[in-house]
């Protein structure tokens, strides 16, 4: 994550609106990981298991997914409640 922060640092030091996921200040791995397992490591996967019949490595990928799925849904439901509380 530290190369996406020295990213947005870097934006925000030009004067540009820091890019999703980029901004320190306002983190949020659980939801990086969701977007990169979908988007990135999911369809590399699905080739090499088709490729390398490696299907426990596309297993424990799902699980992992999973596991960032909830700590984001996790995430929503406190932030909610913060708000709810404040009005």
């Amino acid at each position: 994550m530290e190369e996406f922060y020295d990213q947005g640092d870097s934006e925000k030091a030009a004067g540009l609106p820091v890019s999703k996921f980029f901004d320190r200040e306002a983190p949020n791995v659980p939801r990086c990981q969701v977007g990169f397992i979908n988007f990135i490591v999911m369809p590399l996967y699905t080739v090499l298991v088709d490729l390398l019949h490696v299907a426990p490595l596309v297993d424990n990928l799902k699980s992992n997914l999973a596991t960032m799925e909830q700590e984001v849904a996790e995430a929503v439901r406190a932030s909610e409640l913060a708000a709810a509380g404040d009005a």
